[in-house]
């Protein structure tokens, strides 16, 4: 069947304005482009100009064709680009084969253009290999994005060298958002030390789940020797605990810069032992310390809910609960304003922790701090929405006694390895 041709009775000019009018996420005009070429030279320079964002598929088909003809119209707007490698339908992500085909269509778009305006860079790679392991791709990237301020990864597996070589080599990065599956040591080589995170960087947010060889402490250890980073000023710390106490890097990361302003933690409850014991004499060993941050002036924790037990809640919330009640006692900073808590609604039912923590939030310290209970829900009817926000009110009574406590619904799923309190472009 032969591909619909646009109308010829209707003027280009009056077609050219129909489709400037089109949903600003191209959910219509996008599969419009791809009927056949007459559409996409129609399409697309309302597809791309006076657009801030860009989304490169690796395992689109057509990828070829659809950015041959880019260069063509302006992209001067473009400011954020988000690039997928992704497997395609019948291919396996732990293929390299596939991956270096991915890589190859990727690179092929990337070059394709001018990138001299992008700001802000995000990489998908659901692919099990290390894509910085593939030097090409790093040089590409270098060379097409060299005034990106913000660089957002979500990797599967890294090597320690290769990743960070890269993350250094962008030296007017100011945010740096690492998401890691598994982070490697590279075979036979020495990490290296002399590496240097980029000074104008203010924004980080940490999520890398488990270390393989002595990765962990090659973290940590480089980490100190770039403390303090005296422009950091907001540091998001993803899946704090692991299954025999909290996290040892966390420490680490807190004290990058005492002078940090925002600090967001994320406590995923099934990454603890409910029998874990927490009496008063060895309480202290489970507590991240936040004494030391005198300039602290907005504190977000996340409680997910569990994604084992996906209907109930577990054991561990009152463990998490108690730790974090003694964290709270560890804060000296008199700049603080803002309590953000972040908890799935199935953690939202009466228990003496949560009586706990009200009484410790409506304490003097937090007298004057401004506490918001955030719910993430997503695909409910407006009646359910209400009664859990209720459920999470009734759990604080004296902070809403003193008028400091708010509760919001967030539209979001509660993964717990982003910031929800951050938009992000992924």
């Amino acid at each position: 069947m032969q591909s619909p041709r646009p109308d010829p009775v209707l003027p280009i000019e009056l077609i050219d304005i129909i489709l400037g009018h089109c949903d600003e996420g191209n959910a219509l005009l996008y599969p419009c482009s791809l009927v056949d070429h007459s559409w996409w030279i129609l399409c697309a320079r309302h597809l791309h100009e006076g657009r801030r964002q860009i989304r490169l598929h690796s395992r689109l088909q057509d990828s070829d064709s659809l950015y041959t003809y880019l260069p063509l119209y302006p992209l001067r707007s473009i400011r954020n680009i988000t690039a997928y490698l992704q497997p395609g339908h019948g291919e396996n992500y732990a293929d390299p084969f596939a991956l270096e085909r991915h890589i190859t269509s990727s690179l092929h778009c990337i070059k394709q253009l001018n990138w001299k305006n992008v700001e802000a860079l995000a990489i998908v790679m659901d692919f099990k290999g290390a894509l910085f392991f593939h030097r090409h791709y790093i040089s590409i990237l270098q060379t097409s994005f060299p005034n990106i301020i913000r660089l957002d990864l979500q990797l599967r597996t890294e090597t320690f060298n290769t990743l960070f070589l890269f993350i250094c080599s962008v030296t007017q990065l100011e945010v740096l958002v690492l998401s890691c599956e598994s982070l490697h040591d590279d075979h036979d080589t020495e990490p290296l030390w002399d590496l240097l995170l980029p000074l104008p960087l203010h924004t980080l947010h940490l999520n890398i789940v488990v270390f393989h060889g002595i990765s962990s402490d090659n973290l940590c250890g480089w980490l100190r020797g770039q403390s303090p980073m005296n422009n950091l000023r907001s540091l998001s710390v993803m899946n704090c605990d692991g299954s025999t106490g909290p996290d040892e890097k966390v420490p680490t990361y807190i004290q990058l810069n005492n002078a940090l302003t925002s600090l967001y933690l994320s406590f995923p409850a099934d990454h603890i032992d409910p029998l874990t014991y927490l009496g008063d004499e060895d309480a202290s060993e489970y507590v991240y310390n936040l004494s030391s941050l005198k300039s602290l002036e907005s504190l977000s924790i996340h409680i997910p809910d569990s994604e084992v037990s996906a209907s109930a809640p577990l054991p561990q919330l009152s463990v998490i609960l108690m730790r974090l009640i003694s964290t709270l006692k560890s804060i000296t900073s008199t700049r603080l304003h803002k309590l953000n808590l972040i908890s799935g609604e199935n953690n939202l039912f009466p228990t003496t922790e949560w009586n706990s923590l009200d009484e410790a939030l409506s304490s003097e310290p937090f007298l004057f701090v401004e506490k918001e209970i955030f719910v993430p829900i997503v695909d409910r009817d407006a009646a359910d929405i209400g009664l859990v926000m209720q459920h999470a009110k009734q759990l604080f009574p004296r902070c809403r006694g003193q008028q400091r406590l708010s509760v919001t619904h967030l539209d979001r799923y509660g993964f717990s390895g982003v910031n929800l309190l951050e938009q992000s472009p992924l």
